[in-house]
């Protein structure tokens, strides 16, 4: 339902109802130290020759429990993912670089530094911190509920999430069916990717990405049937619309197709189940029938085909399928239903609504292009060539890794070759900050006889220079597999390739991928297959088959969910505190990995795994004593400004319309919220500007939500079902008073749990506040502005704004 305005004073009335001061949340608990010694479980495989020589060679930097010192921690380290890599690590430059260990030596340090504080770290992540109090079961399904459905519970989900571990999974997957889920966990890799910079709410166009020239200087788009629009609505080309439909619906969800492709290719792996690992190497991208009419697969000159995923792909082309048939929406009320989600945020940035005409536009929708939006097929891409004819050969898809968003996102430039896409990809299909290495990046220390000369970037000096050639004999192979691709994303065959300069070439059999070196475990590249023209397809089956990818993607969902940054690895001078933070940051990560790989790559598993975790339902509560251990960590931050309008949509306000409008860009920005094209990230804390916003939203979507839950029947309500709009708490029967106060405390406690996802005793200080608030509005009958009809109304709107007014409404 739309926000309403009326006419409450706003600042009067958080005044009168003792609405409580916004202040920025205390950073909370999220762990504890740990020693990871291996005296216990790992004991019986310890290397005892490693163990012996690690005592000697390398405790003095690392500590003798791998927890860290000068040298950093061996918990979860970069190099930490397997045996070889710690060997090689060891080899190159352990204990120093000038004289590091050898043979035998290297295996038995590396066999013990992995088992001793590695393996028995890994596997199922913990359920509880030690000295750290977690969300109770009501606490952590309302939190659940909201995170991944965007609702509030049912009784019955909490009653069985309630019930055991299995009774969480259980209702857990249910929330995971959702439409909602699919937005939220584009939202989550979103956050990494960031590749909703092109979509149209935020201020991006799909040609922005799309409209590439064949030849980068002519005028023959590699697509041109993408303003497909009068195709449907105007099949005879008269310019006499023969359906109703607006173009701004087509428009929409066509642009939410294209500009957010790498982010529907995760919402196709998600909803069908797929191995997640596909998307990197699926030889194939997706589209649905919105995007399949983009890329002209409704005429006879298709820039489009439809695969098999699950065939053998030859010369890594799947078989090409018959034209697909589209799933249809059953019914207005099932395309309604859907709409409502998509209107999370606007179709643009304005936050105009998908349904411009409500129940008139499913309708003309229903006559004109009834297709499911979330109907995702595996496609093949064709460009066009200079003729302006489809090429017979398509794109040698590799999953996100070739797909134009993403390489338009991270953009390539003449003078780093691809290297700003290594890192991307090392960074997030690795887990491996390639910044993170050492050595020495001082230019104005470097000697570089070229670097006031012209060439450089052609012929450039830093690339051989033992100062840096740490990092690019890691980062080059990696980039150069991507030299088939223009600076701008469009593939291109060996003979339309521009001249690579100076040895810049694609991979060739017997070129040492850096990925090996850094410790994810890379192999050579294999001299037994073609992948001439396509050595992407390589790169993106090498990572998936390399340990470290599921650290990569476990990585990007504890920052989306959690919402905290991957802390980097801690040098000598790090705080202990932040030393303890990323131990157990890293200890998450590498659990969470354990368990998405153990389920074949389901990334429901993982998403599950980590909201199953001590360190995600920590609620910052520890033992007497142990709070200076933890002052530096915390798993709260301010909740995102799309995310809180879910929130009041979850309790019935219909979002935010009034003095702030949280489903434009502008109004989100206001709120704290990121755009994914100027601002990056989403606000961690309340500034002053929000605190005062947050008072006015109080107040007038307290006075939306009475109004909307009291125009529905009891058992269509989110919040209100044991109370009516009539009260009597001055009964002459004592058992109607009673009777009357308990369902009110019952409502108030209920509340907590629906707003602030606290759990509170009926009959808690908390409570009793409340209550007496309701009290006094009735018995005093003040009026708050909002347009209701009885004093239970106005009492409860006060008892509303005095609970959205809590910090912890606005956080999560």
């Amino acid at each position: 339902m739309e926000s309403q305005q009326s006419n409450i004073d706003v600042m009067g009335w958080t005044r009168r109802v003792g609405g409580l001061a916004m202040a920025v949340l205390l950073t909370l608990l999220v762990g504890c130290s740990q020693d990871f010694d291996g005296d216990d479980t790992a004991a019986r495989s310890l290397n005892e020759a490693g163990k012996s020589l690690y005592a000697k060679e390398c405790a003095s930097c690392h500590g003798g429990s791998g927890a860290g010192g000068s040298g950093g921690p061996l918990v979860g380290c970069a190099s930490c993912g397997s045996t070889d890599s710690l060997m090689a690590k060891i080899k190159k430059d352990m204990p120093s670089a000038g004289s590091p260990l050898r043979g035998q030596n290297a295996q038995d340090v590396a066999e013990y530094v992995f088992v001793a504080f590695n393996e028995s770290t890994r596997g199922t992540v913990d359920r509880a911190i030690p000295g750290v109090a977690t969300l109770t079961p009501s606490e952590a399904v309302y939190k659940l509920a909201f995170e991944l459905a965007g609702r509030l519970p049912e009784p019955e989900e909490i009653t069985r999430f309630s019930e055991s571990l299995e009774g969480e999974r259980e209702v857990v997957a249910g929330f995971m069916e959702e439409d909602y889920f699919y937005e939220r966990l584009k939202d989550v890799f979103n956050d990494s990717f960031q590749t909703d910079e092109y979509r149209r709410t935020n201020g991006g166009r799909p040609d922005e990405v799309y409209n590439r020239d064949v030849n980068d200087n002519d005028n023959q788009n590699i697509f041109d049937g993408m303003d497909w629009y009068d195709r449907v609505l105007d099949p005879d080309n008269n310019d006499m619309a023969d359906f109703p439909l607006s173009e701004g619906y087509l428009r929409h969800f066509s642009d939410e197709a294209l500009s957010r492709k790498p982010l529907l290719f995760v919402e196709f792996l998600a909803r069908n189940d797929r191995d997640f690992r596909e998307l990197v190497s699926g030889k194939y991208t997706v589209a649905n029938a919105f995007s399949w009419h983009a890329f002209a697969g409704d005429t006879d000159r298709p820039n489009i085909r439809s695969v098999d995923p699950d065939a053998s792909a030859g010369n890594g082309a799947l078989p090409v399928l018959p034209e697909p048939e589209w799933d249809s929406w059953p019914n207005v009320e099932s395309l309604n239903s859907y709409l409502d989600v998509a209107d999370l945020v606007g179709r643009d940035t304005n936050g105009n609504s998908t349904r411009t005409n409500g129940n008139l536009t499913a309708q003309y929708v229903m006559e004109a292009f009834p297709y499911d939006p979330r109907d995702i097929r595996a496609v093949q891409l064709y460009y066009n060539d200079v003729g302006g004819n489809v090429k017979n050969s398509g794109v040698p898809h590799s999953g996100v890794l070739t797909d134009l968003v993403f390489l338009n996102k991270f953009t390539a430039m003449d003078t780093n070759r691809h290297r700003h896409r290594a890192r991307m990809v090392y960074w997030f299909f690795g887990g491996k900050d390639l910044l993170a290495i050492e050595g020495n990046r001082d230019v104005a220390a470097l000697e570089l006889d070229e670097a006031s000369n012209e060439s450089v970037g052609i012929v450039d000096p830093t690339k051989t220079n033992s100062d840096c050639i740490v990092c690019h004999k890691i980062m080059d192979p990696v980039a150069e597999a991507f030299s088939h691709f223009r600076l701008d994303g469009v593939y291109q065959t060996d003979e339309e390739l521009d001249v690579l300069d100076q040895g810049e070439v694609p991979l060739t059999p017997g070129v040492q991928v850096g990925w090996s070196q850094f410790g994810a475990g890379y192999d050579e590249f294999s001299t037994s297959n073609n992948y001439n023209g396509r050595e992407v397809q390589w790169l993106g089956e090498t990572i998936a088959q390399d340990a470290a990818y599921a650290r990569g993607i476990s990585q990007i969902v504890v920052r989306g969910l959690i919402g905290q940054p991957i802390m980097g690895t801690p040098n000598p001078d790090s705080p202990q505190a932040y030393r303890d933070a990323y131990a157990q940051q890293a200890r998450l990560i590498t659990n969470a990995a354990s368990e998405f790989s153990a389920s074949g790559y389901d990334i429901k598993e993982l998403v599950f795994a980590i909201t199953k975790s001590g360190y995600y339902r920590a609620r910052g509560l520890y033992q007497p004593g142990m709070s200076d251990q933890y002052d530096s960590l915390g798993t709260s931050r301010l909740i995102p400004a799309h995310l809180l309008n879910q929130k009041l949509r979850a309790i019935n306000s219909g979002g935010w319309r009034s003095t702030v409008n949280l489903y434009s860009r502008t109004g989100r920005r206001f709120m704290g919220g990121k755009d994914s094209r100027e601002v990056m990230e989403d606000a961690d804390s309340a500034s002053g500007i929000i605190a005062t916003l947050t008072q006015a939203m109080a107040v007038e979507e307290s006075c939306d939500v009475v109004r909307n839950e009291f125009r529905e029947t009891r058992s269509e309500r989110n919040l209100f079902r044991l109370v009516e709009t009539s009260t009597d708490l001055e009964s002459d029967s004592g058992i109607n008073r009673r009777s009357e106060a308990l369902a009110i405390r019952t409502t108030i406690q209920s509340l907590y749990l629906a707003l602030l996802h606290e759990e509170v005793e009926l009959d808690s200080e908390d409570v009793d506040i409340a209550f007496e608030l309701f009290r006094t509005v009735v018995t005093e009958e003040i009026e708050s502005g909002c347009n209701v009809s009885s004093n239970a109304e106005h009492a409860w709107f006060a008892v509303l704004v005095y609970l959205m007014n809590d910090y912890r409404f606005i956080y999560g």
